[in-house]
């Protein structure tokens, strides 16, 4: 074991649908354990009937048990939750947390690569009554199904109450998940530990508890893994299991899927003990022999473990998954942009002083184009000349007065920027300076009550400079999208057919604008930017974010893009689960309703409204259609505009001049937010709690907010009940805003603690 004060911590996560069992697998597990220290996280510490002989304290929702454990619930943050256990005085030795029944198990998973937390596996809880019912339900069956295809072990609960001792919930297993390990809860608690990853306990473990026979000790190779080797040395561990196997228990490796493991994969590579597991190398089959002869393969059980990912949009099958310092880099042996995992992010360096086009001429390798200005340092010139690098689009300010930003000084509105100590997401703190530097700030503005209380400009920045938006481009869409809605031009459950019958053959037919607003079409779609190969990447092809390689066999431009999604990962209404794809179908959908451009749209009913100061811009694709998902670029000192606008009910300007830019009801709707449910966030563990709610991050019943936001740091917090407006523009290195959620809302929420 690698946990305690000096090494990350293991979780494992609980998983498994509503009413599977998993509380009573929870309270199996404390009774259990012995050596270990263990803390549980659920969702309900009421629902947690602990035996009182347990109990040693209770203080609030956390209880400490006679053995050391610790069970607590996850209260407002999961995030907060495992930030406080890890740092504790006497931290846990190992974590599990138990998700949701309605939760992606893996998505919780893939929180716990962070620094502190090392994930141990996910095991799924699967009720033998009810699965096979419940999988064939087509609202939520393909979740059940996810949550099994997700398990490391499968833990059969219920059996006594089946007449068939769970057989059929055991072949609906072996079919949804071929290769998973399983497991039949059984009343000797002896099991528990070990499912649970108890590796260092020796504890008796019976003989038809597991499918499969495995061997112990546990061996690390760091760099580039060969699997043929293993093979060979897998190949020569026969001695070793003596006794293992024979003709009554033929020996076998546990097998699985494993896409993208293949000779000469990166990462370290785990051979371990009594470890239930499918993200194994699948290098052989019951018998095989390495090539040139050798023994046979006994049950041994390694594993290859991919490096940390942190999710950061999405859910389940349609997640974007932005893995933990994975940096975008140019490749020495393409010269085109490619995910690379990293030891530590850069240091944060400027444009400047990088060199970046700098020189008449600019040296090859300081130039910045449209080839290479997704990856690091690049991004940090390009995000401030997006125009330069495509064809664009301006968005007019139009004729009108700017609406006054006036300055004043932090005594004048009560808040104090003074002293801050903010999360720094590793135990530590940040000042405000440290902040701002760390994550790669280009721009910063605090707004409160209409006036400028600090305003900065890092990395060649100034007051009428235009950065990329990236997503906060999609809360500009969906806003215009509503007032479509409001004038008559189309309702929110038009089918999206009525308005684009193109649409009729794709994965988009039967879905209506609502679907489209709140992102619940459930179309499949990968958003997973450490994958070229994902749909993310190749949509960015079509709508000319980069450049068409050589051999592109893909679509030329959005809606041709669009037109070929053909299939389904969920049935529309039922699940939020983001894609950038579907914000350019509603824009789509809404120039076809209105009559009018997507830039025409923004320019007269948004931006020259609202008073900006300076027009915007937007990239186009190859065929003049506007990237509403993510191509717009403003001044922060605008975009700061464009928040305090929507969360005073659509009104700008003080006193007599004080204005309606857009219908009340228009903001209302979008600040409100809508119901949150679990996952409602998309499965991230920072953002429980919130919703994506017309075509914005929504933290309305966590923190009184509403916050656009865009890949890179961009964000835009606002606070209606504080009129309070943080606007922060960017060029972090890592994709995935999720990397600095934690810092973030550690400064949000002291600025509203002195507002």
């Amino acid at each position: 074991m690698d946990g305690g004060p000096t090494g990350r911590i293991p979780m494992v996560v609980l998983g498994g649908w509503l009413g599977a069992g998993k509380t009573t697998l929870v309270n199996r597990l404390l009774r259990a354990a012995h050596d270990e220290r263990i803390a549980v996280v659920v969702n309900d510490i009421g629902e947690v009937n602990l035996d009182a002989e347990l109990v040693a304290a209770r203080d609030g929702d956390t209880v400490e048990l006679t053995n050391g454990c610790v069970c607590c619930s996850m209260g407002e943050s999961l995030a907060l939750t495992l930030r406080d256990l890890v740092l504790a005085e006497r931290p846990p030795d190992r974590l599990v947390v138990e998700a949701s029944g309605v939760a992606e198990p893996n998505r919780v998973a893939a929180y716990g690569d962070r620094r502190r937390i090392r994930p141990d596996g996910v095991v799924v809880a699967v009720d033998a009554v009810d699965v096979v019912r419940r999988a064939a339900d087509p609202t939520y069956g393909p979740l059940v199904c996810r949550q099994a295809t997700a398990a490391d072990l499968l833990v059969v609960t219920k059996a006594d109450l089946t007449a068939d001792r769970a057989e059929s919930a055991r072949r609906w297993c072996t079919a949804v998940a071929p290769g998973t390990p399983i497991v039949v809860a059984s009343d000797d608690d002896g099991w528990v530990p070990l499912a649970f990853g108890g590796l260092d306990a020796a504890l008796p473990v019976p003989a038809d508890a597991l499918d499969v026979p495995v061997v112990g000790t546990m061996w690390t190779a760091d760099g580039t893994v060969d699997v043929e080797a293993v093979v060979e040395v897998l190949g020569m561990v026969g001695p070793a299991a003596k006794g293992q196997g024979g003709p009554d228990r033929p020996a076998r490796l546990v097998g699985g899927r494993a896409p993208g493991r293949r000779p000469g994969h990166r990462g370290p590579i785990r051979r371990t003990g009594l470890r239930p597991s499918r993200r194994c190398c699948p290098i052989g089959r019951p018998g095989h022999r390495p090539a040139g002869g050798g023994a046979r393969l006994h049950p041994v059980l390694f594993q290859i473990q991919p490096e940390p990912r942190l999710v950061d949009y999405g859910r389940g099958i349609a997640a974007v998954l932005t893995p933990n310092l994975v940096v975008t880099l140019i490749s020495p042996e393409t010269g085109r942009p490619r995910p690379t995992v990293l030891e530590a992010l850069p240091e944060p360096l400027t444009a400047a002083e990088h060199g970046l086009m700098v020189g008449v001429p600019v040296p090859a390798d300081k130039r910045v184009h449209h080839g290479n200005w997704t990856a690091w340092p690049n991004i940090r010139w390009a995000l401030t000349h997006m125009d330069e690098l495509r064809a664009s689009g301006r968005i007019s300010r139009g004729p009108g007065p700017a609406d006054p930003l006036p300055p004043t000084e932090p005594a004048e509105t009560g808040i104090d920027l003074d002293g801050l100590a903010i999360d720094n997401g590793s135990g530590g703190a940040w000042t405000l300076d440290e902040m701002l530097y760390r994550t790669y700030t280009d721009a910063f503005l605090v707004l409160h009550r209409g006036k400028v209380v600090d305003e900065r400009y890092f990395n060649g920045m100034g007051s009428s400079t235009r950065h990329g938006m990236f997503s906060m481009t999609k809360t500009v869409t969906g806003v215009l999208a509503l007032l479509a809605v409001e004038d008559g031009a189309m309702g929110l459950d038009d089918p999206v057919v009525d308005h684009v019958p193109e649409l009729a053959d794709t994965a988009y037919a039967p879905t209506t604008v609502r679907n489209l607003l709140d992102m619940t079409d459930g179309i499949r779609f990968v958003e997973d930017y450490a994958d070229n190969g994902s749909d993310i990447h190749r949509y960015a092809v079509a709508m000319a974010f980069t450049p068409v390689p050589e051999d592109w066999d893909g679509p030329d431009g959005i809606h041709e893009a669009i037109l070929g999604f053909q299939a389904r990962s969920e049935v529309p209404g039922a699940v939020f689960l983001y894609k950038s794809v579907t914000t350019d179908v509603l824009a789509w959908v809404t120039a076809r309703a209105t009559g009018r451009r997507w830039i025409d749209g923004v320019s007269e009913g948004i931006w020259g409204p609202m008073g900006a100061e300076e027009d915007a811009m937007v990239i186009l694709d190859n065929h003049g259609i506007a990237v509403s998902s993510g191509g717009m670029s403003c001044t922060v000192r605008d975009l700061a505009r464009f928040g305090r606008m929507l969360g005073r009910s659509g009104r700008v300007g003080e006193g007599a001049d004080e204005r309606q830019v857009v219908p009340t009801s228009v903001a209302d709707d979008l600040v409100a937010g809508g119901e949150p449910y679990p996952g409602s966030g998309g499965g991230y563990p920072t953002r429980e709690g919130w919703t994506f709610h017309r075509h914005c991050w929504n933290l309305q019943r966590v923190m009184g907010a509403f916050m656009p936001m865009g890949v890179h740091g961009q964000r835009l917090f606002c606070h209606p009940g504080k009129d309070l407006v943080v606007a922060k523009f960017g060029s972090h290195p890592v994709t995935g805003n999720v990397f600095t959620d934690v810092t973030h809302e550690s400064l949000y929420r002291q600025l509203l603690e002195r507002c």
